[in-house]
């Protein structure tokens, strides 16, 4: 059976009628002489003269149309093989039904269709363009090279740097379609003349959020590993001290161990820090339910942190809503939040003379919920320095100082408000802050009352 080579090229396993109408075209011009002859026999056969003329016309109006080159193709192969060279469109309904960025390319690298995710993330792709006037990264390019070289997959990473940086998992899948014996691996002839596979199929799997964990984790190890190294470092020198030189000093004993136990409790503050953040984590989904009464919660905090206020100079002041304060959480990490707070408000509002502590009924924080509801707003205020508001949108973040030499002479670990962050995603709560340069800084924690939670 004869097929045209396009054909063989990835369209279509079926010879067309126009081709089959070309192999016949000589015999079809015979037939056409046989009944002119037969119309000068019988003149009066007005019919006969009609579908000669007919056939003869047809004839020479297709020997005018182009004809791709017939490729011999034999019957017991396409019996045996009758899909062997896959339909465009399946290849394109297939990748269209893809989530991922995809692209289907022929074996020369020629983009031949695309998807609406890839469009979306890339831009304009043009069809019948090589994929290299599109993706100039050098990576890119010799994926391409080892996928038409290979008969198997080739990865490789690429990145975007505009508008945002993002990181994509480049897949270069070769298709070879069958050919043959399909126990001997397939050789096929390229359109251009050349070995290589039918199709190429690139996927890509996108690994921003993986890049950024790894960063995370990676500047978390680092920032862990820094903030024991001090203490560590501290301990060892004084204890080699100890042991040394100021082993019979009963005075410079004594002031060593002071600084080595202080030493030793900021990194049991570390680690405790550490270990709250990772249990929260673990329980992150799912939302406490115990009643808790937001007023015991805040008497609790004021009773054990005024002495800590008034070494600072500072005055706890607290007004709370006369109308039970009730919530569903769980009270110890509630008691975290709220005393962390107060804690950051009495190490760095001490250029104040106070710290206003309120707990007041209040709506939904603005652009939080949508669906409205009662809220509490607890309040925790101080007079101080303030915040720059750059700062602002990083105070959650693990290890942020605003400044780092205040922050390590206050006693610190930087983990306090990424905490704070946690537990308010645990509650389905929400923190607001503002804060102005020399006017000090407000923490406002707004958490569902419980008649509202209990309706949900």
């Amino acid at each position: 059976m004869a097929y045209p080579a396009n054909e063989l090229s990835g369209l279509s396993t079926r010879a067309s009628p126009m081709q089959r109408l070309a192999e016949a075209r000589w015999l079809l011009f015979s037939v056409g002489l046989v009944f002119i002859y037969f119309s000068t026999v019988w003149p009066d056969s007005g019919l006969r003269l009609t579908l000669a003329y007919g056939f003869i016309l047809a004839v020479a109006a297709f020997s005018r149309r182009k004809v791709p080159p017939l490729v011999r193709v034999p019957d017991e192969e396409i019996r045996e093989h009758p899909r062997r060279i896959w339909p465009e469109t399946q290849v394109k309904l297939f990748v269209n039904a893809l989530p991922e960025p995809s692209i289907v390319l022929d074996g020369r690298g020629i983009v031949r269709h695309t998807n609406a995710p890839m469009r979306d993330v890339f831009g304009t792709i043009v069809q019948g363009e090589p994929l290299t006037l599109k993706f100039r990264d050098p990576d890119i390019v010799a994926a391409l090279k080892k996928a038409q070289e290979s008969s198997g997959p080739v990865s490789v990473m690429h990145r975007v740097r505009f508008p945002t940086e993002r990181h994509y998992l480049a897949y270069f899948s070769p298709i070879t379609l069958p050919r043959g014996n399909e126990t001997q691996p397939a050789t096929v002839l390229s359109q251009a003349g050349e070995t290589g596979p039918d199709f190429i199929f690139v996927v890509m799997l996108e690994q921003t959020e993986r890049f950024r964990l790894d960063e995370l984790r990676s500047d978390f190890i680092a920032n862990v590993s820094h903030e024991l190294r001090t203490p560590i470092a501290s301990l060892t020198g004084f204890i080699e001290t100890l042991l040394g030189p100021a082993r019979d000093d009963e005075e410079s004993r004594e002031k060593f161990l002071k600084i080595m136990l202080a030493q030793a409790q900021r990194m049991a503050r570390l680690v405790n820090d550490l270990l709250s953040l990772s249990r929260i984590e673990m329980r992150s989904h799912v939302r406490p339910t115990d009643r808790v009464d937001l007023r015991a919660v805040i008497g609790h905090v004021v009773d054990a942190l005024s002495p800590l206020a008034s070494d600072a100079g500072l005055k706890i002041s607290v007004d709370m809503a006369a109308q039970p304060l009730i919530v569903l959480g769980d009270r110890d990490e509630l008691l975290q939040v709220v005393q962390n707070l107060v804690e950051n408000a009495c190490k760095y509002g001490s250029d104040g003379d106070k710290i206003d502590i309120a707990v007041k009924p209040s709506g939904p924080p603005a652009g939080f919920d949508a669906k409205g509801g009662a809220y509490f707003r607890i309040d925790v205020r101080d007079y101080g320095k303030g915040i720059a508001s750059e700062h602002l949108p990083r105070l959650t973040e693990r290890f942020y100082r605003v400044d780092a030499d205040e922050s390590k002479r206050k006693v610190g670990t930087g983990l306090g408000l990424a905490v704070v962050k946690h537990i308010l995603t645990r509650h389905h709560a929400h923190m607001k802050v503002t804060s102005k340069p020399g006017k000090g800084a407000q923490f406002s924690v707004y958490i569902r009352a419980t008649d509202q939670t209990e309706k949900k």
